[in-house]
């Protein structure tokens, strides 16, 4: 397919129903794997360690997976922007906003399934004094984790908006456009307020509101009818 758009014609590799087939499935597994996500709720930094060594395959099988899903997000939704018709500033906006927010995501999950993961079974066998510093390290592991993860929800939930705006502005689905406003927007709102805390549950009631418009979009895709 192609798009003219003052005389320049980018191309789309996916039609309506392969572009829907892609943002169900990749949308689906996300929400499996979160599911899936490990977690360490030992009491002390020697537990803890040992606890996260032990979970270190799922948690690298979880976070690697999740990424790629992320990057199949990225390519259909660059591909449902350049599709026939649907130009202008809010589909530019929110070309730009998803590739910043599926970047800052990818860094969330590297830093959470492989930097966290080495680091434990670095500290394996380590003393006392050694343990300690891991604790601070781990600290400023989990906070980078935390802004990374931040400006991911926020920049994919503004994407979720613009192209919500875009599909009202170009009457293509009211439907999807209207939803979009409140469920990427929401999770923007709540990270900004500081009301969602992006530990895994509030990750999960994140992706769960993104997933929601996600499948209406796949849905109305397959119909034909955005």
């Amino acid at each position: 397919m192609t798009n003219e758009d003052n005389g320049r014609a980018p191309r789309t590799v996916c039609g309506d129903r392969t572009l829907a087939a892609l943002i169900a499935a990749a949308t689906v597994l996300a929400v499996a794997l979160m599911a899936h996500h490990p977690t360490a709720h030992a009491p002390d930094i020697a537990g803890l360690v040992a606890e996260i060594a032990r979970k270190a395959a799922l948690n690298r099988f979880v976070h690697g997976a999740l990424i790629g899903l992320l990057a199949l997000l990225l390519f259909a939704f660059l591909e449902f922007s350049a599709r026939p018709g649907f130009t202008g500033p809010l589909v530019r906006a929110a070309r730009l906003a998803v590739v910043i927010g599926v970047a800052a995501s990818i860094t969330a999950a590297s830093i959470n399934g492989f930097v966290v993961t080495d680091l434990a079974a670095r500290y394996a066998d380590a003393d006392a004094a050694a343990l300690d510093a891991l604790r601070h390290l781990l600290r400023l592991c989990w906070q980078a984790n935390q802004v990374f993860a931040a400006l991911g929800e926020i920049a994919r939930g503004l994407a979720v908006v613009l192209w919500s705006c875009a599909l009202l502005q170009l009457g293509r689905s009211r439907l999807v456009g209207l939803a979009g406003l409140l469920l990427g927007g929401l999770p923007v709102v709540l990270v900004l307020a500081g009301a969602l805390r992006l530990d895994v549950h509030g990750a999960m009631l994140a992706l769960l509101a993104t997933a929601l418009w996600n499948l209406l979009l796949a849905v109305q895709l397959w119909r034909g009818r955005a």
